[in-house]
This record gives structure tokens, C-alpha cells and sequence, in this order.
């Protein structure tokens, strides 16, 4: 099996081996496949009885296997698991599942019966009874003598056997019989003589008295070893000068080592005996703690704090309590550290469910409290490393707030865009789903709060009448009006008025990425936004957008959005439109096409005053198309200039 991978513009494959146990996905260094954007840890391909799965592994993205989320599926050739932006195609190739060989069996040759002979398949007890009796007889001289040379004839054409090698066992234990041989005999020296005496029997003792016996003595011997142990450890250094010291010399007779230091003294560099050995009783009572510790519900950090202090208390002293201070405090640390990982786990998997539903003041506060946690003990830091916390908390606390920021940007320009159909009631609520589950700064929310409540008291003004009514959003299937008549100024009619609008989306994205809008002064929902530059394919616009607070004081708060050219408002794109330099009457006409198929009837006059204005010899064929789009009959003076804006009498 292959992987074809397909990330950042490039194109690569590598092979999954039968003998692969596993392939690791992320962005991390040591990753078999590093893709930029996916998690330190994305996603293993594991290899488990020829069959290959890919697991999530816990990442921050998620895994989609065939566009659907997968956490752990089997994997198959065709299958496109698609990590961060990398999409990963499984190819069948070489390293895919172990084929199975399989062995045709032997030709089976029939066996022809002989004439009146049928096969039939006899019991062991039938074919028993049938058997007929053999009796055996002594062979005679001569058929022996002729056995025996006929034996001799076929030994003698076998081909003698080729010797083998010898082991070096052999080679070995041949060299030692050698050496052996080459001794005197024993047999040929002089031996004394040996009398034999007749075996006087004696009577047989009861084993038990011998085990009895060899126990004193083992007691015995193991006493006085003992008493010679402790009277060595209590008896006091010996000194000696320099002339006396016996291993003053050691290192002068060995060539190329320098001659150690003059010993004053020995006993200065012996180590000094501990102290000695608790009784029974102490030992019993310190048992008794750390088993109290073990069992104690208290919190880990505070149990391995106490096993720690007594592992202090027993350091200058000599104890059998070594084997069960390091279980306990083990166990204990085991337990930490599975705690750890366990509230790592559910805490990270909670922050991701209030990522996607916006809950960022929720997800912020989980993660300052799964942060104060892993600081909470020299014992938590201990373990931040292995837990995986110390890779997750600080990069998570970054990404949230870039997350938080960009949603209060969305709410607040589609609080505006609501504000411009006059929709008091969406932005209001809009605004107070913002308060709700973002974290915001205390000036910004201070003014949000003042705008919900200025945005309730419009809405009450319009249901009490004294405000316009909301308007429905533009709806280009609802709202299509009446198609242009054919003219020397659309020569195609309505058909052809998408070459002159797809001519300024495309002049519109071809200055954006050449940076010649960088600068310039727009709109965005009803905002003063300026063009920034061309980041990621796409463009920066700043916003500006005053607000009030309870004091009166109006305060100037900046968004940046990015957003493709063809993803801006049709109000921002109409304004950028108007900002070419020099604009040609294709172009104009361009515009004012614009206007009619987005519902931007209030730009539409002012875009025919100025093509009118480019070329006066369209004046005609211009109010017929404005009459058409109007869906009245043309003035019968034409549509006249008022203002800036081409409009009837």
C-alpha cells in the first residue's frame, strides 16, 4: 500500500511496508509525514494483521476520512483521508496486505484396475482374517555366504562418505587428548601397593540426628562470621605514616598512571558506618505510616509530599523500609500521572466541543483552570512533559484568542449589516449573543452593553411606528428585474451584460493582488473601511467603527477581516469599483449592471449620470434601458440630470 499526499502545492508518495507497524502524521519534526498545518500529533496509520487503520490522535482539527470525520476507520485502496489541508490518497501497491500463496496439488494420475478386479476397501479385521500363514525357516550356508557377498560388492561401489568439518568442541577436546597423550603413563610408574581391608559393617544412624548436627554447625560458623563482621565495622580506622603504608606504591609500578597523593590517613577516606540499624518496633511504626499514606484519600501531591518527608527522616539511618517506601511512592506517582492524563483528555476535548459551538469565554476559563492545575505542585510540573500539557496549554491560549477575536469581528459586522436593512432586533441580538460567549476587553464591552440597549429602544420606536420598517435582504431570484432590450449599447441585450461585469471582478482581483488598492478608502456595511494588503490570497481590510459608551463618550474601535475580493459586500465591491483610475463607458455600464443585478437601486442613477457623462452619445439607448429595468415607459423628455444622478421629471 501507498500513500499519494498532496500538501502546500506538492505532490509526493511513500510506500507502507508489510513490516511497518505504524505511520505518524502531524506537524511535528520527528513525524513521518510533517504537514504544516496539522497538529504536533495528527494522526497515526497502524499496521495490525495486514490491515491498515488511520486513529486521530486527539488533534485539533480532526481527521476526514472520504469527507466525513473519522476518529478510527480501516483503510482501503481509493479511500482520501484529508488531514489539515493535506489530503492523503491510499494507493494499492507494494506493502499492502500479505498475499496468500497457495500450492496447486499434484496431478492425480488414474490407476487402471486389472480386468475382473473391482477396488474395495477392506477392514483392518477382514484383511487380518484373508492374510495368509508364513512360515519361517533357517536360511542355509550357501544362501547366507552369497548375502554376504553380495553386501560386500554394493559396499564396496557406494562412494565413501565426505568427512565432515569438526566443531570447535571437537578440534578442542582432540587437542586436549593430545596433550594427554604426551603425559607419562600412570600406568607405568611405580604404584605402592594397595591392601585392601575387609568393609567392617557398622550400624546406620537415624538421618535426623545428621541434619541435627549440620544445622549446629552451620549456626555456629554463621555466628562467628557475624561477630567478626560487627567487630570489624566497630573498631577503629587504622593509621599509618607514609613509609607505612602498604598501598602507597600501587600506582608507581603501573606504567603511564601518575603516583597518587600522600595518604595522611586512611580513616579520612574510608566511609564512616551508619548509624545503626532500627529495632523491630521503629520499623513497625514507620510501616504503619506509609501505609496510612496508602491508603489515605488525601490528594496525591499531598501523600507524595509525605512519603518524601520520610524518606528525609531515614536518610542518615539503616532500615528495611527501602522496598516499600519505593513501591508506595511509585504507585503514587503512577497515580499522578494518570490523573493528570486523564484531566488532560477530557478537559482538551471539552475545550474543542466550546471552540465549535463559539463558547469562548467558557473555553477560556476551562483551560486557566486546567493551567493553574498543572502548576498546582512541583509534583504536576513533573509529569507536564509526559502528560503532553506543556505542548497543548500555551499553543491553545493563542489560538483561542486569535479564534475569540475573529468572532467578535463576525458579530459586530453582522450586527451592521443588520443596522443597514434597519433590523434593530437582529443586531441587538446579534451584540448580546457576543456579550454572552466571548471574552471581551472591559472598554469594548462597556460600549456593547450601551449599544444593546440603544438598539432595544429603536426597536421599540419601530414596532411603535416611528421607525422604517426592517427591509428583507436582496434576493437576486426574488428581486430580478426585466431584461435590458437589445441596443448599440448592448448589442447582445441582457445575455451579454456578464462580459462587462465579469471584467470588473476580474480588474478588481488583479489589483488586489498587485497591491494597487492598498490604501484605499471603502465601506463595509455602512463602515469606513481602508484596503490593507494582499495576505494569503487574500485582502486586509481595516474597519473602523465608533461607539458610544454610557458616559456619551464615543469611542473608535478597529476590526481586520480578510476576505477574498469576490467575498466582500456588493456595497464595498461597487465602492472599489468606482475608485479605477479612468474608468472606460464599457466599464461604467459594467457598474450600472452591477447595481441592477445586487439590488443597489439607490447607486444605480448616479452610475448613469457618469456614463451618461463618459459618452453623451449612449443618452438614448441608456433611458431605454433604465426604463426597462424601472419597468416604466421612457420619459418622453428622457430621464433628466439631478444632483449627480440621472432621474425622471
Amino acid at each position: 500500500m501507498k500513500l499519494d499526499i498532496e500538501s502546500g502545492g506538492k505532490r509526493w508518495q511513500i510506500g507502507l511496508p508489510e513490516g511497518s507497524l505504524f505511520v505518524k502524521v502531524g506537524s511535528a519534526p520527528d513525524c513521518d509525514v510533517v504537514i504544516a498545518d496539522a497538529s504536533a500529533m495528527h494522526a497515526k496509520f497502524e499496521n495490525f494483521m495486514g490491515k491498515w487503520t488511520v486513529t486521530d490522535q486527539m488533534s485539533d482539527t480532526g481527521t476526514k476520512l472520504n469527507g466525513e470525520t473519522a476518529y478510527s476507520a480501516e483503510l482501503k485502496p481509493g479511500d482520501v483521508v484529508e488531514i489539515g489541508s493535506a489530503k492523503i490518497r491510499i494507493v494499492a501497491g507494494e506493502g499492502g496486505q500479505p498475499r496468500k500463496v497457495t500450492q496447486s496439488p499434484a496431478p492425480v494420475v488414474p490407476m487402471e484396475a486389472p480386468p475382473g478386479l473391482a477396488f474395495k476397501t477392506d477392514s483392518l479385521q477382514e484383511m487380518i482374517g484373508k492374510a495368509e500363514s508364513v512360515t519361517l525357516r533357517e536360511t542355509t550356508p550357501t544362501e547366507r555366504k552369497s548375502a554376504l557377498e553380495l553386501e560386500g560388492r554394493a559396499t564396496h561401489r557406494a562412494e565413501p562418505p565426505r568427512p565432515r568439518e569438526k566443531t570447535p568442541q571437537e578440534r578442542f577436546a582432540e587437542e586436549m587428548a593430545a596433550r594427554e597423550s604426551r603425559r607419562p603413563n600412570p600406568s607405568a610408574m611405580r604404584q605402592a601397593p594397595v591392601y585392601q581391608m575387609q568393609a567392617k559393617q557398622t550400624k546406620k544412624g537415624s538421618p535426623v540426628v545428621g541434619f541435627i548436627i549440620m544445622g549446629a554447625i552451620a549456626l555456629c560458623v554463621g555466628g562467628a562470621v557475624i561477630s567478626a563482621i560487627v567487630e570489624e565495622m566497630d573498631s577503629p580506622a587504622p593509621t599509618w605514616t607514609k613509609e607505612e603504608d602498604p598501598f602507597g606504591d600501587i600506582s608507581a609500578n603501573v606504567p603511564g598512571r601518575p603516583a597518587p597523593a600522600p595518604r595522611a590517613n586512611t580513616a579520612d577516606n574510608r566511609p564512616r558506618p551508619a548509624s545503626k540499624w532500627l529495632d523491630s518496633n521503629e520499623e513497625k511504626v514507620y510501616r504503619s505510616r506509609i501505609s496510612k499514606i496508602e491508603k489515605s484519600s488525601d490528594a496525591l501531591e499531598t501523600r507524595l509530599a509525605a512519603i518524601d518527608a520520610i524518606v528525609e527522616e531515614l536518610k542518615d539511618k539503616r532500615h528495611g523500609l527501602s522496598w516499600d517506601l519505593e513501591r508506595t511512592r511509585r504507585n503514587l506517582d503512577v497515580a499522578l500521572m494518570t490523573e493528570m492524563s486523564k484531566r488532560y483528555n477530557e478537559d482538551s476535548s471539552l475545550i474543542y466541543d466550546l471552540i465549535r459551538a463559539d463558547a469562548y469565554e467558557a473555553a477560556f476559563k476551562r483551560l486557566e483552570a486546567l493551567r493553574d492545575y498543572s502548576q498546582k505542585s512541583d509534583y504536576h510540573k513533573a509529569h507536564l512533559e509526559v502528560t503532553g500539557l506543556k505542548d497543548y496549554i500555551d499553543p491553545k491560549f493563542k489560538e483561542i484568542e486569535a479564534q475569540n477575536l475573529a468572532f467578535i469581528t463576525d458579530e459586530f459586522l453582522l450586527a451592521d449589516h443588520y443596522l443597514v436593512l434597519h433590523d434593530f432586533q437582529g443586531a441587538r441580538e446579534t451584540v448580546s449573543g457576543l456579550l454572552a460567549k466571548a471574552r471581551v476587553e472591559s472598554l469594548l464591552k462597556s460600549c456593547a452593553q450601551h449599544e444593546v440597549a440603544q438598539l432595544r429602544a429603536w426597536e421599540l420606536e419601530q414596532e411603535a411606528g416611528k421607525r422604517a420598517a426592517p427591509r428583507a435582504p436582496f434576493d437576486k431570484k426574488k428581486w430580478k428585474l426585466p431584461a435590458a432590450p437589445k441596443s448599440d449599447l448592448m448589442p447582445e441585450g441582457e445575455s451579454g451584460r456578464w462580459k462587462f461585469t465579469s471584467a470588473l471582478t476580474n480588474k478588481l482581483a488583479k489589483q488586489a493582488r498587485a497591491g494597487e488598492l492598498e490604501g484605499v478608502v471603502t465601506v463595509y456595511h455602512g463602515r469606513d473601511a481602508v484596503v490593507g494588503k494582499w495576505v494569503s490570497y487574500r485582502l486586509t481590510l481595516e474597519i473602523q467603527r465608533p461607539m458610544p459608551d454610557d458616559t456619551g463618550e464615543t469611542h473608535n474601535f478597529k476590526f481586520s477581516v480578510l476576505r477574498q475580493p469576490s467575498e466582500l459586500p456588493t456595497a464595498t465591491q461597487l465602492a472599489l469599483f468606482e475608485q479605477f483610475k479612468e474608468p472606460t463607458r464599457d466599464e461604467y455600464l459594467g457598474m450600472l449592471l452591477y447595481c441592477y443585478d445586487n439590488g443597489l437601486m439607490e447607486d444605480a442613477p448616479r452610475l448613469a449620470w457618469k456614463l451618461w457623462k463618459a459618452d453623451p452619445s449612449v443618452k438614448a439607448d441608456l433611458d431605454k434601458l433604465m426604463a426597462a429595468k424601472l419597468g416604466i415607459e421612457v420619459p418622453a423628455a428622457g430621464f433628466i440630470e439631478k444632483d449627480g444622478k440621472l432621474v425622471e421629471k
